[in-house]
């Protein structure tokens, strides 16, 4: 049996992750030029998505250090690294900001 395998982890992203308003000892977990302010889920998903990422939204979730803040998370099934898929998706949704920015 020589079969490659193709468990893929399940890795969960919280809007927190891509917030500017939030320090890194807050929650943040990108760098500031990433970082938008308050990040929605369906523009994160649209970044996952546009990425080729297997993800589901989860919009009952709250992140535990927002507890009061019902945002909700994504659920990506990868099999890279959470730091990776997170500089994809801060990579990607700095793109989306950049074009929606020049269409204005």
């Amino acid at each position: 049996m020589n079969k490659k395998s193709t468990n893929k982890k399940k890795i969960i992203i919280w809007p927190i992750y891509f917030d500017s308003r939030f320090s890194r000892k807050k929650g943040r977990r990108v760098p500031i030029s990433y970082a938008i302010e308050n990040p929605s889920l369906e523009i994160l998903y649209k970044a996952t998505k546009s990425r080729g990422l297997t993800t589901i939204l989860d919009t009952n979730s709250k992140h535990p250090k927002t507890w009061f803040d019902s945002k909700g998370r994504l659920i990506i099934y990868t099999d890279l690294k959470k730091s990776q898929v997170i500089k994809i998706i801060g990579s990607e949704l700095s793109k989306i900001i950049k074009e929606t920015r020049k269409k204005k």
